[in-house]
């Protein structure tokens, strides 16, 4: 377990690097993203003028000319901007039709090609990149590798799915640390029970609300995690130090750590490979590494990690291209 003053630590050792910072917030209108846009806010709160710029990605505008305000006021020096756009959907990263399942889109394909798009950025950095994604790392993966994109419904459950929505994300995320080592360090977090308003607003359908608004939320509410620590603790996934991207040859990344001042009880972490600093990292509420999935070595056997990445680049591919993918 990180303690919440080591995370804080080394979220202050961010803000005092000598490099400006950019941050977009894929959802930061509500919820999670919110909190986190708002832990940049208060981490970058004594720093200059054009050191700071984060970009808020989502719905409500209203919302976000909000938190822009509240962010204004705590950090002088920042640059907080809104872009409109629901990433529920691929067509609003591409802007053409998809032919997806509208909830596979939202927990999978959606935020992957958010990262897919970002990439020629992110690799162009002369420093490494931190990218989150926050849906459960705790779920033991799965792979339906004869409907990947869970047409048929009987793959469709609850469980089934999500397990198989995990899966995927984590060998995409994975790979796509391998094939840009020293660029980019990525890492899937389980943040814990959050009460944010993703049960009345998320785009759920409607019988999981009602499970989530009567019987979850009430009953998980006194063990829940404070907004503003849950925000700390996703900033946190930006540490070089803890989150190091994977060097060329599989070592841990030191140029990351530069400009950047070490924290003391603070090392690197397993990876989901089970090797310390590899840049791609299964992490829990309290920023420890979730170890290697028993199928690891199963799941990247036989060719499969190139069958799920190749999968959805081409699900990209047919998007960008205005066709709907029907794989």
């Amino acid at each position: 377990m990180v303690k919440l003053d080591i995370v804080r630590s080394a979220n202050a050792a961010l803000a005092d690097a000598t490099k400006p910072v950019v941050a977009v917030v894929a959802g930061g209108t509500a919820g999670i993203g919110e909190f986190t846009v708002r832990a940049i806010a208060t981490t970058y709160a004594g720093c200059g003028d054009g050191s700071l710029r984060v970009y808020i990605v989502g719905r409500n505008e209203g919302a976000a000319r909000k938190i822009i305000a509240d962010c204004e006021a705590a950090c002088p020096g920042g640059s907080f901007r809104f872009h409109k756009g629901d990433l529920s959907l691929p067509k609003e990263v591409d802007q053409t039709p998809e032919g997806l399942d509208k909830y596979f889109c939202l927990f999978y394909y959606s935020w992957m090609r958010f990262v897919d798009q970002l990439l020629p950025l992110l690799t162009a950095s002369p420093l490494p990149w931190h990218v989150v994604s926050v849906l459960n790392a705790s779920v033991k993966s799965d792979l339906i590798l004869d409907d990947m994109s869970l047409r048929d419904p009987r793959n469709q459950g609850l469980l089934k799915a999500f397990a198989h929505r995990v899966g995927m994300t984590n060998i995409f995320r994975e790979e796509v640390a391998r094939r840009n080592p020293g660029k980019i360090s990525l890492s899937h977090y389980h943040p814990g029970n959050v009460p944010t308003n993703a049960a009345t607003s998320g785009n759920f359908p409607w019988w999981l609300k009602t499970i989530l608004t009567w019987i979850v939320i009430p009953l998980s509410r006194p063990f829940g995690v404070p907004f503003e620590e849950c925000g700390q603790c996703v900033l946190f996934m930006a540490s070089p130090t803890r989150f190091p991207a994977r060097k060329v040859d599989g070592e841990i990344q030191d140029k990351t750590t530069t400009s950047i001042k070490r924290i003391n009880g603070l090392e690197a972490a397993e990876g989901m490979d089970g090797e310390v600093g590899s840049g791609a990292y299964r992490v829990t509420r309290d920023g420890d590494a979730y170890p290697r999935e028993k199928r690891y070595g199963e799941f990247h056997e036989n060719g499969i990690v190139e069958m799920v990445y190749q999968h959805t680049v081409t699900a990209f591919a047919e998007i960008e291209a205005g066709r709907a993918f029907r794989d």
